[in-house]
């Protein structure tokens, strides 16, 4: 007799097994009911690499394979979406790594100019403002991977593709490390639609290529993909959240099992001791409880206020109920659960609040690991940024122009300190006097908009103070020659 396969939701499931909706909620109803036994599907891949099991065929042992690789993507937006620890890690890596957005200046004025146009287009803010580039750092460390197409023209546009809409990456056969092409699949109403984009690099795109399943292939599509990949030994990224899933999980549980505790012994406060038996006890009963418990419409038997005196005979004894909720213990535990969840996203426990040492975590101070990691990060975003704009200045016939990219400080120095460091330093050494230096010097002061307060000074004020720095030259020369006179 045959038995057609369905997943939790009732839907049959393919005989391919590449229904990954149905996959991913049978890997739930299996992590829940392995979680009864006090396991994780996690537990199930460690004992899985412990007895040295190795899935052969699909992806390599580098990378996740496509179903899970996918269903760990949709996992992670979830968790951003709605789990605390995992809003708080990314929020954190975001905000320090990225701060109020780059600052960039090509040597030329010419590429400056194609640059900023780009930059400041309308069209690409989306991507480009510090919003934009505050989402593109969230997707990247959610997803593990982020796609930008760039659509060449007279003004270039840039976007972001779904990753996962990109289905599969085709590299030259002869070298594994140079990416060709992406293929990408997405539902347009009831249409599936495949398209293919060139890699930026590649300078042959209609040139075709082999894909994994023989299929020769060429670039559909004007646009061209630049693609970011993190936390990954292969070419597809890994979700930042994707290790510290069950240790959240883990954690919120705990927690949610502390409050149920806690509000079970909030139930009863007060413990009173009659003198008698059952008509006494339903006496007492009927003195403390409420109308409304007994469907009264109105209450003819309110609480006594704060502060009010009771009153007993020997017949009675009211008593606070005294309770050892284990609240120290319990707070050992739950800093052990969310020590491994910091370990597994690279942030110290007291970022999410834990312990006394969160004193330490100011503005002008941070561990020395998790600086180094955020510093990484940056540079991931400066490469990336440099080669789009690479990129940019290529499609304007502008070749090899140095563009200078600045990050704000991931901790914020004390800006008097900072301020007094500069003007020391242009004291001592004049020539460096230069606009980076005053764009520095404003942007330590507060200032947001630098190079619009430096470009409103008008070349006479400019001469002005030319003139000034002169004066206090001779001045100092003709004291020179007076202190030599006296001598």
């Amino acid at each position: 007799m045959n038995k057609e396969l369905v997943g939790p939701n009732g839907s049959p499931i393919s005989s391919n097994g590449h229904n990954a909706e149905d996959i991913a909620e049978m890997l739930e109803a299996m992590d829940s009911m392995l979680t009864e036994y006090g396991l994780g599907l996690g537990d199930l891949e460690l004992a899985r690499d412990d007895i040295g099991w190795l899935k052969l065929g699909g992806a390599s042992s580098n990378e996740l394979d496509s179903d899970t690789r996918q269903s760990s993507v949709q996992k992670a937006r979830l968790y951003y979406n709605r789990d605390p620890l995992s809003k708080q890690a990314i929020r954190i890596w975001t905000g320090y790594s990225i701060g109020r957005g780059i600052n960039f200046k090509a040597k030329d004025e010419k590429a400056d100019n194609i640059l900023h146009k780009f930059w400041d287009s309308r069209a690409n803010s989306s991507i480009l403002s510090s919003q934009g580039q505050f989402k593109s750092s969230d997707k990247l460390l959610v997803d593990g991977e982020i796609f930008f197409a760039l659509f060449s023209g007279k003004d270039i546009k840039i976007r972001r593709i779904d990753p996962l809409e990109i289905t599969e990456i085709v590299t030259n056969p002869e070298d594994q490390d140079e990416v060709l092409f992406y293929k990408r699949c997405f539902m347009k109403g009831s249409t599936e639609i495949t398209q293919y984009y060139a890699d930026w690099t590649n300078k042959k795109p209609s040139v075709a290529v082999a894909d994994a399943r023989g299929k020769s292939v060429v670039a559909t599509e004007d646009a061209v993909i630049y693609h970011v990949a993190i936390n990954t030994l292969g070419r597809r990224g890994v979700s930042l959240l994707l290790p510290a899933f069950d240790w959240t999980k883990a954690h919120r549980k705990f927690i949610e099992a502390r409050a149920s505790i806690t509000q079970a012994l909030a139930k009863f406060a007060w413990r009173a001791k009659v003198k008698g038996g059952a008509t006494q006890v339903a006496a007492i009963k009927n003195k403390f409880q409420s109308n409304l418990a007994t469907g009264g419409s109105t209450e003819n038997n309110p609480p006594a206020a704060a502060g009010s005196t009771w009153v007993e005979n020997e017949g009675l004894d009211l008593t606070p109920i005294k309770t050892e909720t284990g609240a120290s213990n319990a707070q050992v535990d739950a800093n052990m659960l969310l020590q491994m969840f910091g370990a597994a996203v690279g942030i110290f426990p007291h970022y999410f609040g834990a312990g006394e040492a969160f004193k330490l975590a100011t503005a002008t101070a941070m561990e020395r690991p998790m600086r180094v990691m955020f510093e990484a990060y940056q540079e991931i975003w400066s490469d990336t940024y440099a080669d789009i704009f690479s990129y940019v200045l290529a499609e304007n016939g502008k070749l090899d122009e140095y563009v200078d990219i600045d990050f704000p400080p991931i901790v914020e120095k004390d800006a008097t300190e900072s301020v007094k460091a500069i003007v020391e330093l242009i004291t001592a050494l004049p020539e460096l006097n230069v606009p980076e230096m005053q764009k520095l010097l404003l942007t330590k002061i507060g200032i947001n908009n630098p190079d619009e307060v430096l470009g409103s000074i008008t070349p006479q004020e400019r001469a002005v103070v030319a003139l000034v720095k002169g004066l206090r030259g001779v001045k100092a020369i003709l004291k020179e020659g007076q202190d030599d006179g006296m001598s």
